[in-house]
């Protein structure tokens, strides 16, 4: 499971951490104030794929910014029960009989 979980991550964590840093550049060049203590645990909670948008961004621009990153905590709860659904339902995938399929006449054949 540990490489499983580590090929995971690094597909994902790369790519949120420079859209996180591109997005508080983005920010602080623009205005939005990231120098208050309300910062600190967004910016840890970002890092880690909870994505929400703080009191402190609400009034800043139009709509959500960085709208479609709340796809990467489903993502990440689809990774983390992946395994677990695999392992319930292991002795089933192995005790099912494929030969059984294949000898089986089609529709085709039977015309």
């Amino acid at each position: 499971l540990v490489p499983y979980f580590r090929n995971r991550l690094s597909r994902i964590y790369p790519g949120l951490w420079a859209c996180l840093v591109v997005t508080i550049i983005i920010y602080s060049i623009v205005g939005a104030d990231f120098l208050h203590a309300s910062a600190l645990p967004w910016f840890f909670a970002q890092a880690v794929g909870l994505i929400y948008t703080p009191a402190f961004l609400n009034e800043f621009g139009y709509g959500s910014y960085n709208g479609s990153l709340w796809t990467i905590v489903v993502e990440l709860q689809f990774y983390l029960i992946l395994p677990v659904i695999y392992y319930l339902f292991w002795k089933r995938l192995k005790s099912f009989n494929t030969s059984e399929v294949r000898t089986r006449p089609t529709s085709d054949s039977l015309c």
